[in-house]
């Protein structure tokens, strides 16, 4: 039978291999010699009915449109991940709930590729300085910055149905700016976090008053989103816990006109730290914030991020 093995090296592709002889000895209990002979397989090609379960189609749209044109080979676990998690969408009812979402964190091309509609991708303002080699997460150091192609409106966001998302582990305390476009006051959707201590995530949206996370945690996945006059806001850290805040907003506002930018803000990168993923949704119900909070957190763990896991309260 043959088999997929992702050989730590720097060609960064799976090799297949199949074995045509073995012996197996009991030596006592629950103690067994296995001798394996392994011969990587001429034809390099695992057929589809040797893979198990076929993947989600949405997620195989995806992992062919990076595999073919983004310079990066998925691994298997990060291709049932991605698999798990829009199988899971459709179980939640939040398919149609996201609008556009990246993984950054397979290289700077595929960081650029929205995963929703893979034949859509953005280009960068600021090219990160580093690429992050399949590790499922990138690191940027005030160095990345994409400006969309599309406005609030183009993508169909009013100013209260909206939201953003993102996900990080060691996040410089800083002025960042995740998901940004802002025009003038109560003409804006912003994901970012303050300046100065405590240093919150915050997010709103066609209202100056914004809603804060908690105070020094920058780590965890992020889960913002305004609904009518419900602004809601979701962390998820280690053992996938969720923390929840949410506030009444009555200002109506506007929608802001201007460039959406991720990562940073009109002016610069302002992103730095390690980053796996970032997005744009609908409004979410409170339930609806913390459940896709939830899938971001299992599919970024399985792509590679799983420095998520040590994030704490």
């Amino acid at each position: 039978r043959r088999f997929e093995h992702q050989i730590p090296s720097v060609y960064n592709r799976p090799k297949v291999y199949y074995c045509p002889s073995w012996t197996h000895t009991w030596t006592y209990f629950n103690s067994n010699n296995l001798t394996v002979d392994l011969k990587e397989d001429p034809l390099g090609v695992v057929p589809r009915a040797l893979q198990g379960t076929a993947l989600n189609t949405d997620a195989q749209a995806y992992i062919d449109a990076v595999e073919a044109s983004d310079g990066y080979i998925f691994t298997g676990p990060q291709k049932n991940a991605i698999s798990d998690f829009f199988n899971a969408l459709t179980t939640e009812g939040l398919s149609s709930k996201i609008k556009k979402l990246w993984l950054v964190g397979f290289s700077n091309e595929a960081a650029l590729r929205d995963v929703i509609t893979p034949s859509e991708k953005e280009g960068w303002e600021d090219t990160p300085s580093a690429a992050p080699a399949g590790a499922g997460f990138a690191t940027y150091n005030n160095d990345a910055r994409i400006e969309m192609d599309d406005k609030m409106a183009a993508l169909g966001l009013a100013n209260n149905d909206c939201g953003a998302f993102f996900a990080g582990t060691d996040m410089t305390q800083q002025a960042s700016s995740y998901v940004s476009t802002y025009k003038v006051a109560n003409e804006m959707m912003q994901l970012k976090q303050d300046g100065s201590s405590p240093y919150p995530t915050y997010f709103r949206a066609g209202v100056n008053t914004y809603l804060s996370s908690t105070d020094h945690r920058q780590d965890g996945v992020f889960v913002a989103s305004r609904k009518l006059n419900k602004v809601v806001m979701t962390r998820i850290y280690g053992g996938r816990v969720a923390q929840n805040t949410s506030s009444t907003q009555v200002t109506l506002g506007a929608v802001s006109d201007n460039s959406i930018y991720l990562w940073g803000d009109a002016a610069n990168p302002t992103t730095k730290g390690n980053v796996s993923t970032v997005g744009i949704t609908f409004g979410l119900a409170y339930d609806e914030a913390e459940t896709l909070g939830g899938l971001l957190y299992d599919l970024c763990v399985g792509v590679g991020h799983t420095d998520l896991e040590d994030t704490t309260e």
